[in-house]
């Protein structure tokens, strides 16, 4: 098997369990809300990384939003010992806060992955409650078959 390379965009490390070897790709999601911000207008991302006294990382990033009085908001990541981690978690924050903006999906493998769960869970929420009214009604027709058999022992 080939070893792939790095990028700048990109890291990869090895999962190994039992039989076999798996290569993960991590993607970078640092260069995806300029992209989005790009595509709606918007002022690009302004990024802050820094070291806390903790020697932790911290990470922010600035969204100009015309939605709230300020124009922008800063979104903060937790603290990391490595600086990509927090760079990499900021990013992440921001795309949800810029999906909330303006309404989008990125189109990846998972959300098409995520797609297809969302039906089969409404398809197995429909099963569950017609299988709970199915169940309702057999509790109901049991009750009544006791209550018959009930006065019937009375009767003799």
């Amino acid at each position: 098997m080939q070893k792939p390379k790095g990028s700048k965009y990109s890291t990869f490390f090895r999962i190994m369990d039992n039989q076999n070897m798996s290569i993960v790709i991590k993607i970078s999601f640092k260069n995806l809300p300029n992209e989005i911000v790009d595509k709606f207008d918007v002022a690009p991302p302004m990024w802050e990384s820094y070291q806390t006294v903790e020697k932790n990382f911290r990470a922010s990033v600035e969204i100009r939003d015309n939605a709230i009085e300020i124009g922008s908001i800063i979104l903060y990541s937790s603290p990391h010992t490595k600086q990509i981690d927090v760079e990499q978690e900021a990013a992440k924050i921001a795309i949800v806060h810029l999906k909330d903006m303006f309404n989008f999906e990125v189109d990846d493998f998972n959300l098409h992955d995520t797609e297809m769960y969302h039906q089969h869970l409404e398809q197995a929420d429909f099963a569950l409650v017609e299988a709970l009214q199915e169940n309702k009604a057999l509790k109901n027709e049991i009750a009544k078959i006791r209550t018959k058999a009930k006065d019937a022992k009375i009767m003799n």
